[in-house]
């Protein structure tokens, strides 16, 4: 088995090597989790850890995401397909059901946003910064329009927020590496860095539509 780290993504390349699907089997399919243990580690698939070449982020305030985005969606991540471009570098395909539009043109139901890396055959590859979508997972996602068309994430990984629900009060929380914390871990996050607080769908949601268009 083969990993490696991509830095680069021509999203509109065809696939040359044959392509890799994972599909969940509805709006409630079970989550998967992928851990992120920041933006300079890469795991992988459990045998090491170790640094990768620094990547540096600016931060986006939500209100800039939700300005510079051309969409802005609310669904849960159905199928991902992997495939590799012109180039031969691998990208995955995610397949969207959307729940809700907060912004842009998205019409039908689902959408597709493709991002770097992912695995194909034996080969595992972990494009440094991009978000990692998993089938199962409910997102909200701040896309804009590709080089080849196609919709990709906003800001890398800050454009993707992961939504957990709770239980008990029935509220949805929203975080990505920049933004918000589940409701149970965010007085944990207040000393760590960057500042963090519990950011609430609905805060988000708001926020967003104060901004967009």
């Amino acid at each position: 088995m083969k990993q490696g780290t991509e830095g680069g993504l021509s999203a509109g390349g065809a696939a040359e090597a044959g392509h890799s699907i994972h599909r969940g089997s509805g709006f409630g399919a079970g989550r998967r989790r992928a851990g992120l243990a920041g933006a300079l580690l890469v795991l992988w698939l459990g045998m090491t850890i170790r640094p990768v070449e620094a990547t540096r982020f600016v931060r986006l305030t939500i209100e800039e995401l939700a300005r510079d985005a051309n969409a802005v969606v609310h669904g849960r991540v159905m199928a991902l397909e992997c495939q590799r471009d012109g180039q031969g570098r691998i990208f995955t395909r995610v397949e969207l059901s959307v729940q809700d539009v907060w912004k842009g043109p998205i019409t039908g139901g689902s959408c597709t946003v493709v991002s770097g890396g992912g695995a194909l055959g034996e080969t595992v590859v972990r494009a440094v910064g991009q978000p990692e979508y998993a089938v199962g997972d409910e997102v909200v996602a701040y896309l804009v329009r590709g080089v080849g068309g196609d919709w990709v994430t906003l800001g890398m990984d800050q454009g993707r927020f992961r939504v957990t629900r709770d239980d008990r009060s029935g509220r949805c929380w929203v975080h990505n590496l920049f933004w918000g914390a589940a409701a149970e871990v965010g007085q944990a996050r207040l000393a760590a860095w960057p500042p963090t607080r519990p950011l609430s769908l609905e805060d988000l949601k708001r926020r967003t539509r104060e901004v967009a268009p």
